[in-house]
């Protein structure tokens, strides 16, 4: 709920007398409005939301944000100068409020509304794909505060200005989720939501490939962390391992807080112990105070994005015990999953990483398990078949596997590869869709197998596991 006052005030700097009713909240599509309601009138594609005023004032709507004169229809307060009329009166609800442009007033409004209210807003810049950090941070904090996670599909300023204007005050932290490989839309959003704290995802701090695509993430990662406040407003997560974010360091305003696994860092690792699915079991250091912490996820490997998400549990006062109990809560949501087929194989979902470097790494963690082992590798849409190293992974993969199933049209050359190293002891086979890769893996498994299934939601690989699990057909 946001007063009328507050609206006025972020789009002139000026604070109206006369203006003590409050809007519920704010919607760009009229089905969404409810009486009490601010209606903003969007152009989005062919549709253009002016031509909805009518139908979201019929809804209850007070008072509706347009950019087109509507003064013919309804009546209306001009702010497109910026400043407040000399002698505001306010009309009879429902009134129009006309501004330049609909969507960067609704942004400013946005803005206003989430310094008055303050809450903690922590921004992860991950690579397409990247989640595992941000979902042992959201499981973490959740242990002690409400924790918001925006939606933004579709237009992201729009719907991130729309969660920060919904915002209750109950909402105590925001966790913004941002893209490297868009610059602009990153330092957009970071704009609208002011974040306090700053973090890169753990895949795409720790992979060797910087650029992807014509972007380079190492300056992206330094603009992102230029965007934090100074300290000691502002906090930037760092991992002392590496290189890149031991430079960026020297060149940003916020108070820095590193991990890793050298004892340099804040906080840092050592005696890291792998226990299959069980998960991985090492103990923390930070200060003068040391634990031993067992997490379910796999892989010495995800120990950095654990140390980064205690991190940010540390810098926003979590005790201990809190950062430990909501890290070991974590695996219902994490990186790799743990499932079986309805046969009893298991499977080692990773549906929700798409680089090479990750499908690596996740094939390393195959290889010390025990029983027969199958690949299922998918295309990567961001990256391509897994960029120009889908070679080094399918030979990678044949010296592992006894079977590798490569799923979709970019995912050929994958099943070339490994058919070319040549190793007589692996099947390679090529399916064009998931439907097609479960009706040929339920015939073709066994109970005591395990299968790595390597792919994103995006080219539906996480209907494999579905299927095999006896789920979907």
């Amino acid at each position: 709920m946001i007063p009328l006052a507050d609206v006025f005030e972020a789009l002139t700097g000026s604070r109206p007398q006369k203006a003590e009713f409050n809007l519920k909240k704010a919607a760009v599509y009229s089905r969404q409005i409810q009486a009490g309601d601010l209606f903003a009138a969007l152009q989005r594609g062919a549709v253009d939301g002016h031509a909805f005023i009518g139908d979201a004032f019929h809804r209850g709507a007070r008072t509706a944000l347009v950019q087109q004169d509507q003064s013919h229809l309804f009546p209306e307060i001009d702010l497109r100068s910026g400043t407040l009329p000399e002698s505001l009166v306010l009309p009879k609800v429902p009134f129009c409020i006309r501004v330049e442009d609909t969507r960067l007033a609704l942004q400013k409004i946005a803005g206003f509304w989430r310094r008055k209210l303050n809450p903690r807003v922590i921004g992860v810049a991950v690579r397409p794909g990247d989640c595992i950090t941000r979902q042992l941070t959201v499981e973490m904090l959740e242990m002690r505060f409400s924790t918001l996670i925006p939606d933004l599909d579709g237009d992201p300023e729009t719907g991130l200005s729309l969660e920060l204007i919904n915002l209750k005050n109950a909402a105590q932290v925001v966790l913004l989720e941002l893209q490297l490989d868009e610059p602009a839309l990153m330092r957009s959003l970071c704009q609208i939501a002011a974040p306090h704290v700053g973090m890169i995802g753990y895949v795409a701090c720790h992979t060797a490939d910087h650029t992807t695509a014509g972007v380079d993430f190492s300056h992206s990662q330094a603009e992102f962390f230029k965007l934090l406040p100074p300290a000691p407003q502002g906090f930037a997560i760092l991992s002392y391992d590496n290189l890149c974010e031991r430079q960026i360091a020297s060149e940003i305003q916020a108070q820095t807080f590193f991990y890793g696994i050298n004892p340099q860092a804040d906080l840092w690792a050592d005696e890291i112990e792998s226990h299959g699915q069980e998960g991985i079991r090492f103990r923390i250091h930070f200060c003068h105070e040391s634990l031993m912490l067992r997490v379910p996820v796999l892989g010495h490997y995800s120990v950095h994005a654990v140390l980064e998400s205690a991190a940010v549990g540390l810098v926003e006062g979590l005790s201990w015990q809190e950062i430990a109990t909501g890290l070991h809560m974590g695996h219902s949501e994490l990186l790799l999953m743990v499932a079986h087929a309805s046969n009893g194989a298991l499977i080692l979902d990773d549906t929700y990483s798409v680089s090479a470097e990750s499908t690596l790494k996740a094939l390393n963690l195959l290889e010390k398990m025990d029983g027969r082992k199958i690949a299922v590798l998918g295309e990567i849409p961001a990256y391509g078949p897994y960029g120009d190293a889908h070679e080094r992974v399918a030979v990678r993969a044949a010296g592992i596997v006894n079977e590798l199933v490569a799923v979709g049209e970019q995912a050929q050359p994958v099943a070339r590869s490994a058919a070319r190293a040549g190793i007589r002891s692996v099947k390679v086979t090529w399916v064009r869709t998931p439907g097609e890769a479960v009706e040929y893996l339920q015939k073709a498994i066994r109970p005591d197998d395990i299968l790595l299934v390597k792919g994103s939601h995006e080219v539906l690989m996480d209907r494999i596991v579905n299927g095999l699990e006896g789920i979907i057909a």
